[in-house]
């Protein structure tokens, strides 16, 4: 017999940033893996990068909806872009899904703001909706065997 899960999905927020040590550390002690749903530019990326992946190492992914490549060609910012390139280092990225959104990002030339998925909530990526939550800022999930 196949395993079947349940995902419990539990929402916090990064803000106020000064309760953003508090969160680090819940995410530290939870056993559930965390599922980073920010912003898709460098400043987002950063966040999840310094802020969360540093502390959380493989605990700890960076949700990149299937049809990034069409929302951020549509629904993009140039200014953002333009704004946060040059305090991007992308060299020792090893993420492989980050590796594949970057080149995206740069193409467009363009970053994305999540609150898109608020604002255009058919864009809102399937995994959120289908368990019956609108699209929110950061996702911890617990995976239960059943």
């Amino acid at each position: 017999m196949r395993n079947s899960c349940i995902f419990v999905v539990k929402t916090v927020s990064r803000y106020p940033q000064n309760q953003s040590k508090d969160l680090l550390k819940w995410l530290q002690i939870i056993p559930n893996k965390y599922l980073h749903f920010g912003d898709f530019d460098f400043a987002g990326i950063g966040i999840y990068l310094n802020e969360y992946k540093k502390h959380l190492g493989n605990k700890a992914s960076f949700f990149i909806p299937e049809n990034i490549e069409q929302i951020l060609e549509i629904y993009g910012n140039k200014e953002l872009y333009n704004n946060q390139k040059i305090n991007f280092n992308e060299e020792n990225l090893t993420e492989e899904n980050l590796k594949q959104l970057i080149p995206l990002i740069h193409k467009y030339k363009k970053g994305l703001e999540q609150e898109i998925f608020i604002k255009e909530s058919r864009l809102c990526p399937k995994i959120i909706t289908h368990c019956g939550y609108s699209c929110i800022q950061f996702f911890a999930f617990q995976r239960i065997e059943k």
